[in-house]
């Protein structure tokens, strides 16, 4: 592995002088990027009093771009970059539990390579992690396709600061609902998750971390779900995703085999499972144009949501009728996503 910065260590291998915020950035191939994002963090690290509250964890996945360049630009200007890079691709869930493991920070923010903080916002957000009240921050985001400087309102760099306080997990993962698969939106506390842990539970199924962050939510009471825009974030950058298996059968299951309390399991598949249907996966229904293909997906939307009456009344006819339909069927998921 190719340290461009090492670590101090006490003699026993453990970190001295453990910061308060780990921005922790994987990374693979996205230079260009990866740019943009350092950079929306360098300019904001001024206005952060204490060096040693924070720090940036660039973890490269064996890049064979120009990455390695462009982030010892950073790493001489501020020695709050830490840049680590694998001698060979361990795939994208093994990165991010070697971000984890790499941070020093007792909170710990994954912030995805593609997406970066708007100007004047790590302030704001720091002023309230420093406060220690929170074992878990959710962060809003704003999506653009090609050019932020062109989609985004140039308003959404301002000093704006408005959040909502639970103390209920139920209702706080209610609130984030399926959000809570997307990786940059989640600040978590890591004294919350117990020693022995295991990280690598769920690796392989792309959203390992949200067994991290279940565990702090059934594990907490304390959370802050913020509603102003914190990052940009761009759309359509991932390509060969398995959406259906991914976020359907695999986010179940993650739910499921995480949450010990009955209530808390139960109810979070209910209110998860009515949005992935009315909301997040009509998008990638009603472009399918091969039978084939549809049949594919009908089978594992049915194995997964055959009991429940939605999948009868909406994603069934949303599968097999043909899509002049679909506007009237989206008119009445807007309904009932409000019911």
């Amino acid at each position: 592995m190719d340290y461009l910065y090492l670590e101090e260590k006490k003699s026993n291998g453990t970190i001295m002088n453990r910061v308060l915020l780990s921005i922790c950035i994987p990374t693979f191939n996205r230079s260009a990027l990866l740019n943009h994002n350092l950079n929306q963090i360098l300019k904001q690290l001024y206005f952060i009093n204490f060096a040693n509250d924070i720090e940036i964890i660039i973890s490269d996945n064996c890049s064979t771009d120009d990455t390695k360049e462009i982030v010892k630009y950073f790493l001489k200007i501020d020695n709050r970059f830490k840049y680590f890079r694998n001698d060979i691709n361990i795939g994208a869930d093994l990165n991010i539990v070697n971000c984890y493991n790499k941070s020093s920070g007792q909170y710990l923010w994954i912030l995805a390579d593609d997406d970066f903080i708007f100007d004047n916002k790590l302030i704001l957000l720091f002023d309230k992690i420093k406060t220690l009240k929170y074992d878990y921050l959710f962060l809003n985001s704003t999506w653009y396709l090609k050019d932020y400087k062109k989609e985004l309102n140039k308003d959404l760099s301002n000093k704006n600061f408005n959040s909502i306080e639970y103390d209920n997990p139920l209702f706080f993962l209610k609130k984030i609902n399926y959000w809570i698969t997307f990786l940059s939106s989640n600040i978590i506390n890591k004294n919350i998750l117990d020693q022995a842990f295991n990280l690598n539970k769920f690796v392989g199924t792309s959203l390992h971390q949200v067994h991290w962050y279940l565990s702090v939510i059934e594990n907490s009471k304390n959370y802050l779900y913020i509603t102003t825009p914190i990052i940009g974030c761009k759309g359509n950058n991932t390509s060969n995703y398995n959406v259906f298996g991914i976020f359907v059968t695999n986010l179940r299951k993650i739910i499921l085999e995480t949450l010990v309390d009955n209530n808390l399991r139960t109810n979070a598949i209910k209110f998860i499972d009515k949005k992935m249907m009315l909301q997040f996966l009509p998008q990638y229904i009603i472009p399918i144009k091969s039978y084939t293909q549809r049949l594919e997906v009908l089978k594992l939307l049915y194995i997964n949501y055959g009991n429940s009456l939605l999948f009868w009344l909406f994603i069934l006819p949303l599968l097999i009728l043909p899509n002049l339909f679909s506007k009237n069927l989206l008119k009445v998921s807007n309904y009932l996503i409000n019911e």
